[in-house]
This record gives structure tokens, sequence and C-alpha cells, in this order.
């Protein structure tokens, strides 16, 4: 019986132009995949359409973009290992998307960085922000799309305690990553989410500093104040979370169902 593991329909579908979806759990075993055989990706406009729906929702890591929120909706999701030879059968006849060539950003020079920066600690100064983070793009040549599901299995290894994901959709995106931080879990009549702000190496001696602190503070005091219009949550923390070789403040709000 022929077969085929997320891995190998990773490479499959970026070979050819198939929109999908992969991830593993925090503290999973195993990755789950979807892909969507035909028709175009979708924008989102509610989460009251996704009922009853297999899918994956990407939305745009920078809301100046423009772009709205995608679903992939989910034709083909199997865990671990495909084995129904019709499922196959349909992955491997489903539509075939022209690929488009995605020129990458330049890097982002020194002095562009320092300019950013400067920017960024004036917007504090005058109190426009209370909190940023400045981040800047690196850009190595290499064959990224071969690459990318031994890239996303070094991911979830390193990564165990993350939420590891890859996702692409043919012509505007293809996006991988790994993150400690829970949107919103929902299991039962209980709802969990979390602010995780404040960051250190792991091992580091005594305790937090003020700066790691404040952070952690002003995070939570937002999501907080977001919390609050949809009843009450019971808090807990902050106490330290180590993601991979750095640790991080956190705090967590919980709400339990009528």
């Amino acid at each position: 019986m022929q077969q085929m593991d997320v891995l190998e329909a990773l490479a499959f579908c970026l070979k050819r132009g198939i929109a999908f979806y992969a991830y593993r759990l925090p503290g999973g075993k195993s990755f789950c995949f979807g892909a969507q055989l035909e028709g175009e990706v979708v924008c989102l406009d509610s989460v009251e359409n996704l009922a009853d729906s297999d899918g994956f929702v990407a939305v745009p890591f920078r809301e100046d973009e423009g772009a709205a929120p995608l679903f992939i909706r989910g034709d083909v999701v199997f865990e671990g290992m495909m084995e129904e030879q019709e499922v196959l059968a349909n992955l491997q006849q489903a539509e075939r998307k022209k690929g488009v060539d995605v020129k990458p950003k330049k890097a982002c020079s020194r002095e562009d960085y320092r300019k950013q920066a400067d920017g960024m600690i004036g917007a504090l100064q005058q109190k426009v922000a209370r909190k940023a983070v400045l981040a800047r793009g690196i850009v190595v040549e290499t064959d990224a799309y071969c690459r990318a599901p031994q890239w996303f299995e070094s991911l979830a290894l390193r990564y165990p305690d993350a939420f590891v994901f890859l996702v692409s959709v043919p012509g505007k995106m293809t996006w991988m990553g790994a993150t400690p931080e829970i949107l919103l879990k929902q299991g039962g009549r209980e709802a969990v989410t979390m602010s995780l702000a404040g960051t250190r190496k792991v091992g580091s001696v005594g305790g937090w500093g003020g700066k790691e602190l404040e952070e952690q503070r002003i995070v939570t005091e937002y999501i907080a104040d977001l919390l609050q219009k949809v009843g009450e949550w019971s808090v807990e923390g902050p106490f330290t979370k180590q993601a991979g070789g750095v640790e991080h403040l956190c705090t967590v709000f919980k709400k339990n169902g009528q």
C-alpha cells in the first residue's frame, strides 16, 4: 500500500504549487497536515464562517501590508501518515498552481537599522509608544522550497514545547515559525490565553530585571483590558517559562464557562 508522511506531503505541495498547512502542537509527537486541492484561497471575513470547517487561518505578519487573513481549506487532512488510497490520489491529482517568482526583500543595512532604532527610541521617549521591538531581515541565498520540510522538522525537534508551523499559499506567501505563545486554547468549558514578554538566557543568575518586569506588565495590562470586555478571567503569574535557549516571563489568563 502506497503511503505518504507529512514531510513528503510538504515537499510534494511545494513542488506542485498546492496551498497547504502543517503544524505540530506544543508537546505533540506527530505533525498535522492539510491541503486545499482546488480553487483560490479566499480571504477570511469573519471567524463565524469557520464553523464546522477544516482549515488554517494565516494572518499577515505586518498590518501595513494591507492583506486580509487567508483561510486555507483542508480538503485533504491527515496526521502522521496518509494511507487512504483515495485521499492520496486526490492530492496527487490536485490542481497545479503556476508558480510566481517572489524576489526576497533586501537585507536591512547597518545604517538603515540605526535610523530605525533612533526613530523607535524617539517614539519611546516621547511616550508615543510604551513598548517596541525592532527586528531586521537577513537574506540568505539557498533553495528554500527544497529545504523547507527539513527546516520544519528541525524546528519541531529543537522546540518541543512550541507551536511549530509551515503554511504556503502559492504566489502570496510561504511562512514558517515556532512560537511558545498561546493565542487561545479552549477545552471543555475552560479558555486559556497568556501574555509572554521579558526575555533572558536560560540559566541567568538572580531575579528578573526591572526592564523585563516592565515589559511583562505592559503586555499583561493590555491583554487584561481586552479580556475584561468578555467576562471575568483568573490570572496566574508572572512566572518563568522556558522556550529553547531563552526564558520569558509569562502570565496566564483563564476563563471558566457556565
